[in-house]
């Protein structure tokens, strides 16, 4: 599989994507109620081009063109700079920069992701990339949100880790960490690689902690500009996403949903939280299923990418809730290692076309305004 092909994949997939929502637009009713919606449509593109900067978009578009305004610390710096410094090239629309900013980094990332997984099993690559181009939340790869950013910045620092170039990866996990939270758990992956190498104390500290600096950056900002060095963590709530500022273990969180399921009316929400219980199940044991596989292979690389995996997948749900947590699992590549390579051929096709159909789903509920994660 080379670029051409990943470009190719890449693009159907946008195209299928857009004419699953015109068809779905008769059926869907609008229900496009969110804050800012303003900041999207005011960029002249086509609808079904604008459908694509919803929801967060909309939020890191708006500090991209004024800067950070109130409890909008929650969405870290590094895209919505990216998006302001390469919007000259785009006559100033911050929509179109945003968008070529998102899927030039997820062709750029699939690459890197590619070489990545052809070092976990050589004949199975190719289905780790279709497994990611299928997976019900992977539009947002494509939207203006940090998931397609983050992408490149995950996958070619594993594959710098992976060749040894250290400093090079060391200054790729600090943008990461100045991208999304999760960015700053980059150590372990580099903690692991370190272990056996001839590098001198010092050196291999200076690479450890390489992951925090972006994030302490501006957690520095934010205590100079709000009094609050996580000010980040304690604004969520102000998104209405029902996060909570203290620590809830996971049992507390299930029986949360098991009381939802109990009392709450079926419809739209319901739903989506049925679909987030089960998205977190089962990512969850696959991820502990290939952490077993890895460990009895000793192949102690891909094992850090298990336990951050894990944790990846587990911190979003110690704010009470699974919401968007679909969405955050796609930054657990464990999932998609150990799916990539089960052995029955039609169990693999059939979860490459039920993902697909369900992604296809929720981007059209997505396009008329519902919050799917």
């Amino acid at each position: 599989m080379n670029l051409k092909q990943l470009v190719f994949l890449s693009l159907l997939r946008i195209v299928i994507l857009i004419l699953a929502v015109k068809i779905t637009a008769y059926f869907i009713p609008y229900w496009g109620f969110f804050p800012f919606k303003d900041y999207v449509t005011k960029h002249n593109l086509p609808e079904h081009i604008s459908i694509f900067g919803y929801f967060d978009g909309a939020h890191y578009l708006r500090i991209a063109q004024d800067g950070y305004y109130e409890f909008s610390q929650a969405f870290f710096p590094v895209y919505p700079i990216l998006i302001r410094a390469i919007s000259n090239f785009f006559s100033n629309n911050f929509l179109v920069a945003a968008l070529a900013l998102s899927n030039v980094s997820f062709i750029a990332g699939l690459y890197f992701a590619y070489k990545t997984a052809l070092t976990f099993n050589k004949d199975k690559a190719w289905l780790f990339i279709l497994f990611y181009l299928s997976f019900p939340t992977s539009f947002f790869f494509t939207a203006v949100y940090t998931e397609g950013l983050f992408f490149l910045l995950f996958y070619s620092y594993i594959y710098f880790l992976k060749k040894k170039e250290f400093g090079t990866a060391a200054i790729i996990a600090a943008f990461a960490s100045a991208t999304r939270f999760i960015g700053i758990f980059f150590f372990i992956p580099m903690l692991f690689s370190l272990i056996n190498e001839k590098k001198n104390k010092l050196h291999k500290l200076v690479l450890s902690i390489s992951p925090f600096i972006g994030f302490l950056l501006y957690a520095c900002y934010l205590y100079f500009s709000t009094g609050n060095p996580f000010f980040f963590f304690t604004s969520q709530t102000a998104f209405g996403a029902n996060r909570s500022t203290h620590l809830i273990l996971l049992p507390q969180v299930y029986y949360r949903y098991l009381k939802i399921f109990l009392t709450a009316n079926y419809d739209f929400a319901y739903l989506l939280a049925a679909f987030e219980v089960l998205v977190f199940t089962f990512c969850l044991v696959v991820i502990l299923l290939y952490c077993r596989s890895v460990f009895k292979k000793k192949d102690w690389f891909f094992l850090s990418i298990g336990i951050f995996s894990l944790i990846n997948i587990i911190l979003p749900t110690l704010t009470g809730t699974f919401s968007s947590i679909a969405r955050y699992a796609l930054f657990s590549p464990a999932v998609f290692f150990y799916l990539a390579n089960i052995k029955n051929t039609l169990v693999k096709r059939d979860l490459i076309i039920i993902s697909f159909f369900i992604q296809l789903l929720l981007f059209s509920f997505f396009a008329q305004g519902y919050f799917v994660g």
